[in-house]
């Protein structure tokens, strides 16, 4: 049993002495980061007109009928299929005046859904 006994002493020997490393350790790398200096927050982008803010009940004129404010299924269905309609017409504009870019996008498309 003499080689259970030494088996047993080398591995409280190790692990005493990955504590004691561990102790006098820790207290270096907590300052070390307590040390470093805090990231500079980013600069906010600038505020930009969101063109999707609005909500179902204005997309579906519901607010100016006074109408129940979820909208009815068919008018947003027919609403995402001129919407669908818009996008092709929009990708054959691009291609014969040579347009890009978002502000051409939208420009196109509320003209599109508003006809």
């Amino acid at each position: 049993m003499p080689f259970a006994t030494s088996t047993l002493r080398r591995c409280a020997l190790a692990s005493a002495a990955v504590a004691l490393a561990l102790a006098l350790a820790m207290p270096q790398a907590i300052e070390a980061q307590s040390a470093a200096p805090a990231p500079a927050p980013k600069a906010e982008k600038a505020a930009k007109p969101d063109a999707h803010v609005d909500t179902v009940a204005e997309k579906t004129g519901a607010e100016k009928t006074g109408a129940d404010k979820t909208g009815s299924a068919k008018s947003i269905a027919a609403k995402r299929q001129k919407l669908r309609d818009c996008g092709i017409k929009w990708q054959e504009e691009k291609k014969a005046k040579g347009l890009s870019g978002r502000a051409a996008y939208l420009k196109f498309i509320a003209a599109c859904m508003k006809s």
